[in-house]
């Protein structure tokens, strides 16, 4: 499995693989998927299998660390691809999904965030992670009770991400009003290049 920079051939794959993995979030489009490509030409990846089928996407800015402190919400190409900098100490990355059907595609897309956040010269990449575990909590949470259950190591999206290098920093209430699964929650993690 390999991923390929973002060509023009697979945004309508990249739209129909992005609305069948996250049915909650508001619908991207083959012009957002346009608009994240001017601001950022090499920064969206897509892994094909082995007939030429997209079964992974990944989009990353530049950055810096202040910008991914302030107000983020799910990207719809408008506002967070607006703010790659083509500069900046830090990779972030806005979205990440795979073919449920096809897991190590996600591996294949963090190796390819590695890669470019190198290239790119940034020493970090940070993301923030849904906590889709949090549904089954009926209470209000905390965002202390939230990093504690990442910390155990009881969300497995989480925990994936943990697998691949990644380390848990701070819960985000309201990063997503839209992922009820999650109750609104992101958390973000830390990676090294």
């Amino acid at each position: 499995m390999r991923a390929y920079v973002l060509g023009e051939g697979h945004a309508l794959e990249v739209v129909s693989l992005l609305s069948s993995t996250m049915p909650w979030a508001p619908p991207t489009t083959a012009q957002d998927i346009a608009a994240r490509t001017k601001h950022c030409p090499d920064g969206q990846c897509v892994v094909l299998d082995h007939d030429g089928r997209v079964i992974g996407y990944g989009f990353m800015i530049r950055t810096r660390a202040g910008l991914i402190e302030g107000e983020w919400y799910i990207d719809t190409g408008h506002g967070i691809g607006e703010t790659h900098l083509g500069r900046g100490n830090v990779a972030y990355v806005c979205s990440t999904v795979w073919d449920p059907q096809t897991p190590m595609a996600v591996r294949t897309i963090v190796e390819w965030y590695r890669v470019t956040a190198e290239q790119w010269r940034t020493k970090q990449i940070h993301g923030f992670s849904r906590v889709p575990s949090l549904a089954r909590y009926q209470e209000p949470l905390r965002a202390g009770d939230v990093h504690d259950l990442v910390l155990d190591g009881q969300d497995p999206l989480t925990r994936l991400y943990g697998k691949l290098g990644f380390e848990p920093a701070v819960p985000k209430p309201g990063y997503s009003l839209v992922d009820h699964e999650s109750k609104g929650y992101g958390m973000l993690m830390v990676g090294s290049v």
